[in-house]
C-alpha cells in the first residue's frame, strides 16, 4: 500500500496519533506504547489496537510489550501531517 492510499484510510484521530509519533520518534528514536495510550487517554488495549491498525498498513512496526517504530513510510506520512498541520 502506497502512501497516498494510507492517508484515506486514516481518521484525523489516527492521523493525529502518526503526527504525534512522529515528533516524539525524533526526540527517543521510538516510543513506548503506555506513552500512548497517557497521551491519547485510552486504555492498554485500545492503544495496542490502534497501533495494529498502524502495522497493518505499514506505518509502524510494534512487537508485543516491546517499542513503537516508524517504517519508512510511517516518517514519510508522519513527516508530511506534521508539515501540514504542525
Amino acid at each position: 500500500m502506497n502512501l497516498m492510499q494510507s492517508a484515506f484510510l486514516l481518521s484525523a484521530p489516527t492521523q493525529e496519533l502518526l503526527a504525534m509519533l512522529f515528533r516524539q520518534s525524533k526526540i527517543t528514536g521510538s516510543v513506548q506504547i503506555n506513552f500512548v495510550a497517557a497521551k491519547l487517554d485510552l486504555s492498554h488495549a485500545e492503544a495496542v489496537q490502534t497501533i495494529r491498525r498502524l502495522q497493518e498498513l505499514g506505518l509502524v512496526t510494534y512487537e508485543k510489550y516491546g517499542k513503537i517504530s516508524l517504517t519508512d513510510s510511517g516518517r514519510a506520512y508522519g513527516s508530511q501531517l506534521v508539515k501540514t498541520v504542525g
